[in-house]
């Protein structure tokens, strides 16, 4: 990969990229509209794999297995693949390495489901927290993809990500587990693609699930594939390389929800969890899964967006079962009680290093939570956040805490329109404020430039080329109901 020094800055907001065609034009689109984010991934994922194989030369020869699987079980992402590299200027070789799950598994991102009775309207709601340490997905567009042969989807960073919602009102997330058996690890397929794979060809949950099991298309480790949708349907499988197990709602008590971290709850899988000192820091997905879950208890048949949000943002975090914990040889922090929890627990940084990782955001040092979304499927309704709630705590240096609103629809036209009209809305809601704060102005000049570029796509509409004109004017939208809402104070209005 050639050396590149010029680094972009950090985006306020994630920019979106319509792609349409075979698997490898939509590639080529991607590579050719996300080059910088392409290339940070790229980095990335060369380090991690030079530091997993310890010489490039081994992980250069080590890819080629996973490779082989790639074209087997998946040859459409081979063909992404190569469009990418096509697009982005860059060989092939770099994407595969950069890409391909190489066994790692990590202790972050969190999934909620909700329906039926537990919800308002009896609607069927998610949400998501993609928390990370490399900060790669602050770069990562939205892609919303037109393929060929199949339903269209929107993917909320990159192709390579755990959150994607169909036109079907499918909804696929994922979020790392865990392989502490020998047999958990081996030669898989990358991360989270099966939630493209699915997102293409099936209807409903069901069809995914079954898809997912009958072809084995999860990682070579641990992971928590989260499934829902609009009908309320909704799986976990937990998976390692040596099986797949179906979790449901009721299998630990839940009702008409569910939730996943990076711990596995089925019985059978237990055996892949981590147990003693050496591994204390997967502690952490205990408190979280504790800290969402308990925020959809207390507001059982409520629950909505909104509420979902909350869950997810939580500043205190939740002490369930101790006991739970102490069989696994983990110590606890001293402060720690059964039930809620001030996040700060004892008050000084000391003891914040031990209970920031407790709260859904992950508010540590060397991790955070780097995009969140929360999914109305029965709309259609898709809402991103770049960064934290948090806006001090996340490593964003632009974070707003604001969500941006999506609806995804047949047309990249179409969805421009969406955008366009909650960017105006949100615009017109702050001037009834009488506030022409420097974030307004901001707002309004994002307006003008989305509507620039939305009259150039329409003169250029079906010629090629014209999608990315569509991504140019439906991502200054996107940046002005950002800016419209920043100063409106923290979750109090973000469109839900």
């Amino acid at each position: 990969m050639d050396q590149e020094h010029d680094i972009p800055e950090i985006p306020v907001t994630k920019g979106l990229v319509f792609v349409s065609g075979s698997w490898h034009q939509m590639g080529v689109q991607y590579g050719k509209q996300a080059k910088d984010a392409v290339r940070i991934k790229c980095a990335s994922g060369i380090a991690n794999a030079v530091d997993y194989w310890r010489r490039k030369g081994t992980a250069l020869e080590a890819v080629q297995e996973y490779q082989k699987l790639l074209e087997e079980k998946a040859p459409q992402i081979s063909m992404l693949w190569h469009g990418i590299a096509e697009g982005a200027g860059l060989d092939f070789t770099d994407i595969g390495l950069a890409y391909m799950d190489f066994r790692k598994t990590d202790m972050r991102c969190s999934n909620i489901s909700a329906w039926g009775q537990a919800a308002a309207g009896q609607k069927t709601y998610c949400g998501m927290n993609c928390d990370e340490k490399e900060l790669v997905n602050y770069y990562a567009p939205t892609v919303i993809a037109y393929p060929d042969c199949g339903y269209p989807f929107i993917s909320a960073s990159g192709f390579t990500c755990n959150c994607v919602l169909n036109t079907q009102g499918l909804v696929l997330m994922a979020s790392c587990g865990q392989n502490a058996m020998p047999e958990d690890v081996g030669v898989g397929l990358p991360n989270c693609i099966s939630l493209i794979l699915c997102a293409v060809s099936c209807k409903n949950a069901e069809a995914a699930k079954e898809k997912i099991l009958a072809e084995r298309l999860g990682p070579g480790g641990g992971e928590n594939i989260h499934i829902a949708d609009k009908g309320g349907k909704a799986f976990v499988i937990e998976h390692t390389a040596a099986r797949d197990m179906v979790r449901m709602a009721g299998d630990n008590g839940e009702k008409d929800y569910l939730l996943a971290t990076n711990h596995f709850m089925i019985p059978q899988m237990e055996s892949s969890n981590f147990f003693g000192q050496k591994h204390e820091e997967w502690m952490n997905s205990y408190f979280r899964y504790w800290s969402e879950e308990q925020v959809l208890v207390e507001n059982y048949g409520k629950i909505d967006l909104e509420l979902l949000n909350n869950a997810l943002g939580n500043r205190r975090f939740f002490a369930k079962d101790l006991s739970v914990l102490g069989k696994k040889r983990w110590k606890v922090p001293e402060a720690v009680r059964s039930g809620w929890n001030d996040l700060w627990g004892g008050g000084s940084q000391l003891a914040a290093r031990h209970t920031g990782k407790f709260s859904p955001e992950i508010r540590t040092a060397d991790a955070k939570c780097v995009f969140s979304a929360l999914i109305y499927p029965e709309r259609l309704e898709f809402y991103l956040l770049n960064g934290c709630r948090d806006k001090t705590m996340s490593m964003n240096p632009w974070a707003t805490g604001v969500f941006t609103k999506t609806i995804m629809a047949h047309s990249a036209r179409e969805v421009t329109e969406s955008v366009w009209e909650e960017a105006a809305r949100r615009i017109y809601e702050v001037s009834c404020m009488n506030d022409m704060g420097d974030s307004l102005k901001e707002a309004k000049l994002a307006y003008a430039e989305g509507i620039y570029w939305r009259n150039l796509a329409i003169c250029e509409e079906d010629c090629e080329g014209d999608l990315e004109l569509w991504s140019h004017s439906a991502s200054a939208f996107l940046k002005a109901q950002q800016y419209a809402f920043l100063n409106i104070g923290e979750g109090k209005c973000n469109g839900f």
